[in-house]
């Protein structure tokens, strides 16, 4: 009966845990618990942030795309580039405010460069947004016109 005493309490000292144990599920935790919040804390600015570089980029792409359908319409005489402005035949390409008009009406803005020159048949366009959140998005195309 008294050995059967001391084993019962041997057991139950070895039940609990030491404090080493105690200590590493701590840390443990708190890694844990840190990533998590790290994530749930740097979500939203990286989805901000790439929401920011669609915009940028849907803004110089749709100045590009416009200038260069117009451009590949129009024969080589009917075009004039001059400071601030290009000629497209009919159509007038304009840029003041960070925003580029056509035929006086905005296509958009926050753009930051819109440069532009023609060399023979070749007209190279230059576009770069305004620094929207982190960056900007820059982007040159080369449209060779008919002669």
């Amino acid at each position: 009966m008294a050995l059967k005493r001391v084993m019962n309490n041997r057991d139950c000292r070895r039940a609990g845990f030491t404090l080493l144990e105690l200590v590493i599920a701590l840390a443990i935790m708190t890694v844990i618990v840190g990533a998590s919040m790290s994530a749930f804390a740097f979500g939203p600015r990286s989805f901000t942030n790439q929401v920011n570089s669609l915009a940028n980029q849907y803004r110089v792409r749709d100045v590009t795309r416009n200038v260069s359908r117009d451009a590949r319409r129009t024969d080589l005489e009917d075009i004039t580039v001059g400071a601030g402005y290009i000629v497209l035949g009919e159509i007038t390409y304009t840029y003041s405010d960070e925003s580029v008009y056509r035929n006086g009406t905005e296509i958009t803005g926050g753009i930051k460069v819109f440069d532009y020159s023609l060399d023979g048949n070749r007209l190279t366009v230059e576009v770069e947004s305004t620094e929207n959140g982190s960056e900007s998005f820059a982007l040159t195309v080369d449209v060779y016109i008919r002669g």
